[in-house]
């Protein structure tokens, strides 16, 4: 008898558990779009001669189970079946009408889940329970003829590998998308089986054949029920991407740089800043005595009453913004900017003695190139 949806569920991650318990969620993502690549060389015109693209479809399912079981989904039945009841889940028709559906009607862009729950009870009895019956749906809901091709598979495989990296970049807040778009995945999985038989005329080795040989209840690998292979086994290495000559690559360097290194790297320098006719590249040093200054000067606005009509709102807004940012290390050319305007367009009476007074007190080159353009208006 087939073994049910449930039971290969199980089953893959009970091979893998150990393995895959202590990777994240992101990991084993990025293992499924890393593994359904090789899906894709069926699409390809130059197909490389050591890999056959049908060998990749249960390695790409059983990391699909795998994910699922790393997110904690309790039944993948009852989420496929929520959203596939036997019809597609935005005409809500078997077969799929395009006519009818979100291509062509913007009212059924949004899945309605109430009416799919209601299709659901009434197709109760058509529920798939093996892995070939699940085949055998989608290929009713969305059957291949001579219009359907692997280039159209491998194109909306990729977009809803995307619509899923969306949904696992939100799962700690909105698990709801990742129950969503999970079935969109194994639909397309089952759209590359279906156009795998309609090519060649027949089923051939059944997808429940394949899965039992590379899933056999143990690891294929290692042997053992609960692998034990390395975190990453030699055989893995190059089967799809190929390496590069660090040494030659990257001509004076060993390697990649360390995250103590990156550090040093991507927030020593700011980028290069706009002042007046002038262009700067702040240090994080740099960066430190401009917030410095600010404070002191955001100090003296309080203790001074008497500079406080002279300076405006405006500014004092801007100052303390600026201020904000450059304790970041994120200052701004828009903010920059702004400040250099709003000195500018102080009236003239005021425009002097704002400028004299923030002179007074600022010690630093940034804070002194942002005086010196303000005080060239029109330039």
């Amino acid at each position: 008898m087939p073994r049910s949806l449930e039971d290969w569920y199980k089953r893959v991650n009970g091979i893998y558990f150990d393995r895959n318990f202590y990777r994240s969620v992101e990991s084993i993502f990025c293992h499924l779009v890393e593994v359904g690549r090789g899906l894709g060389i069926a699409a390809s015109k130059r197909r490389k001669r050591d890999l056959n693209p049908e060998d990749f479809l249960p390695k790409t399912i059983a990391w699909w189970f795998a994910l699922c079981g790393r997110v904690g989904i309790p039944s993948v039945e009852d989420m496929l079946w929520a959203k596939f009841p036997y019809a597609c889940p935005y005409c809500r028709e078997s077969p799929h009408r395009g006519e009818v559906c979100k291509e062509r009607r913007p009212d059924r862009k949004s899945v309605d889940w109430d009416a799919l729950h209601d299709i659901g009870e009434r197709n109760a009895g058509k529920r798939p329970k093996g892995l070939g019956q699940w085949q055998t749906m989608f290929n009713v809901i969305y059957r291949r003829d001579e219009n359907t091709t692997h280039e159209t598979n491998t194109a909306r495989l990729a977009e809803e590998f995307g619509e899923l990296a969306e949904a696992i970049r939100v799962l700690p807040i909105a698990p709801q998308y990742f129950v969503s778009e999970a079935p969109d995945v194994f639909a397309w999985l089952m759209g590359f089986a279906n156009q795998f038989d309609y090519d060649r005329q027949g089923p051939g080795e059944t997808l429940e054949q394949s899965m039992e040989r590379n899933y056999p209840g143990s690891c294929i690998i290692c042997k053992f029920q609960v692998c034990k292979c390395p975190p990453i086994p030699a055989e893995t290495l190059g089967r799809i991407a190929k390496e590069a000559p660090l040494g030659k690559v990257f001509v004076g360097h060993s390697g990649l740089f360390t995250p103590a290194e990156a550090l040093e790297l991507f927030s020593d320098v700011e980028h290069s800043l706009r002042i007046g006719d002038k262009t700067v590249t702040p240090t994080k040093s740099d960066v430190q005595k401009l917030a410095t200054d600010i404070a002191r000067i955001l100090e003296q606005m309080q203790k001074q009453a008497e500079i406080q009509p002279v300076i405006s709102l405006q500014v004092a807004a801007t100052l303390g913004k600026l201020e904000t940012l450059a304790n970041q290390g994120a200052v701004t050319q828009d903010t920059i900017q702004i400040l250099v305007d709003q000195l500018r367009s102080l009236p003239s009476e005021n425009r002097g003695a704002a400028l004299s007074f923030l002179t007074s007190i600022s010690a630093s080159a940034l804070f002194q190139a942002i005086l010196e353009a303000a005080r060239f208006i029109g330039h």
